[in-house]
């Protein structure tokens, strides 16, 4: 009889609730194995992209692009991120006034650098990377120095009185047979002062203008 009411109190009755202990064990597995392979996603993604996070090793001890980043901001933050803020202005006062080149004339005017960079003696492509500029840079570079050159085009006109009143003024020897050579010289130098007054005015009314907050100081 002892025996019978034992059997009795270790078996629930019949329809009594009995907890799920397999289905929890089952929950618990599957949230280990998805936990798990996040885990596993997450260190490949690390290891495949541990550029984005490690600038180099010495002897196995990371140098990580945070830090890289940090020294160049000490040392030229200020200056590039001003920089950076004149572009951004530069390009948004081109856009509102439709001024834009073409593929065409970028390549045109790359042409001419890069032949201009061979009579030197040397490659573009090593004259870019010796200044730590990519081909892609350079090319956004020079779209936008083209762009404020046509929008400027009416104000930087160098006649020829101007280039003759120049020889003048400062008593230019020309040799013979080259007068024509010289002349052009004197009309693109005088031409880029222009630009340049033009342009150095633009952007101090442009950043007068503009609502500039800074978030980080150098």
């Amino acid at each position: 009889f002892v025996e019978e009411n034992d059997r009795a109190m270790e078996s629930p009755p019949a329809g009594a609730y009995e907890p799920p202990k397999v289905k929890r064990r089952r929950v618990v597995s599957i949230k280990a194995a998805i936990i798990l392979a996040a885990v596993i996603i997450i260190l490949a993604l690390g290891f495949a992209y541990k550029g984005l996070f490690v600038a180099a090793t010495v002897n196995g001890s990371p140098i990580s692009r945070l830090a890289v980043v940090k020294r160049l901001e000490n040392s030229s933050g200020k200056g590039t991120l001003d920089s950076l803020i004149t572009e951004k202005l530069i390009a948004r006062e081109l856009d509102k006034n439709n001024v834009n080149v073409t593929e065409e004339e970028i390549d045109a005017k790359i042409k001419t650098v890069e032949e201009q960079v061979t009579q030197q003696g040397t490659s573009l492509k090593d004259a870019l990377q010796s200044e730590g500029v990519t081909e892609a840079e350079f090319r956004k570079q020079t779209s936008l120095q083209m762009r404020i050159e046509k929008m400027f085009r009416d104000k930087t006109q160098v006649g020829d009185e101007e280039v003759a009143k120049y020889i003048a003024d400062n008593k230019v020897k020309i040799s013979k047979g080259k007068e024509a050579e010289t002349k052009e010289q004197i009309r693109a130098q005088l031409k880029s002062g222009k630009l340049n007054r033009a342009v150095g005015e633009w952007i101090d009314a442009l950043r007068a203008a503009a609502s500039i907050k800074y978030f980080a100081e150098y």
